[in-house]
């Protein structure tokens, strides 16, 4: 593997993905690229670092211009996450479904429910049962997917631990 490859595969790779074992065996051999690969670590960790260090530089406008920014920062952050935060009614959701189960759970009791179960028996029960369950399960799976952030917090599930 070249120097050029081996630079632009990782070079593709996303943040935190696994190195090809390819590219770490020629990283493992070639300082050059070792050393290129170091320096744009270091550049990506210097970049993402927060706002909150301090200005090295000794000039008092530019400190009191950090001062202000990082005093104001934690009110931008609190904004923005508050105006993208989308809201949660779970209200229009349980209202939904719980008139589909009563929907689709009275058809066996209407006169066409009870016309079609004595005529086709459990050629129509079970295919019924079956596309009720599902469309149980479809909507139960939509409603956990889409206010995920909710039962996040809720149950206090960030990381797992």
């Amino acid at each position: 593997m070249t120097c050029n490859e081996a630079l632009n595969r990782y070079m593709a790779l996303d943040k935190h993905d696994p190195v090809p074992f390819t590219v770490t065996v020629h990283l493992l051999r070639c300082k050059r690229c070792r050393n290129i690969v170091r320096a744009m670590t270091t550049a990506a960790c210097m970049y993402s670092r927060a706002l909150s260090d301090t200005a090295d530089s000794d000039d008092k406008l530019v400190q009191k211009t950090m001062d202000k920014i990082n005093k104001t920062l934690p009110d931008l952050i609190s904004l923005r996450s508050e105006s993208t935060a989308p809201n949660v009614h779970i209200l229009p959701w349980v209202i939904i479904g719980i008139t589909m189960i009563i929907g689709l759970g009275s058809v066996p009791f209407t006169e066409i429910g009870r016309w079609a179960s004595e005529n086709f028996q459990l050629k129509f029960v079970i295919p019924f049962a079956l596309v009720f369950a599902s469309f149980v399960s479809i909507f139960s799976a939509l409603f956990v997917g889409r206010n995920l952030d909710f039962f996040v917090k809720k149950f206090d599930l960030k990381d797992g631990n």
